[in-house]
């Protein structure tokens, strides 16, 4: 099926559904590609855990990044992070 959107027709998107086991103490980054895409894996890492709101500090970070004319890895584009702490009960 096709849905109007801004840009003319768009398809539906695919849903993929995974399990995954998470231990007490893991950390889960939901993000978009704003943030993945400004920022390397090993400057993610290094924010996890962080004290202070995590989610705040990534995207404030990305957000420099991406006005930094000079850096190949700039991109300006919507920029959204959650990160959710699963806690021992």
């Amino acid at each position: 099926a096709t849905v109007d959107g801004p840009g003319g027709p768009t398809v539906d998107p695919r849903v993929a559904q995974q399990r995954i086991e998470l231990s007490p103490g893991d950390l889960l980054l939901l993000a978009s590609d704003g943030l993945y895409k400004n920022l390397t894996d090993d400057e993610l890492m290094q924010m996890l855990p962080g004290s202070g709101d995590t989610a705040v500090t990534m995207g404030d970070a990305a957000y420099a990044r991406s006005q930094d004319r000079n850096n190949q890895r700039s991109t300006q584009d919507d920029i959204s992070a959650v990160v959710v702490n699963f806690e021992a009960e």
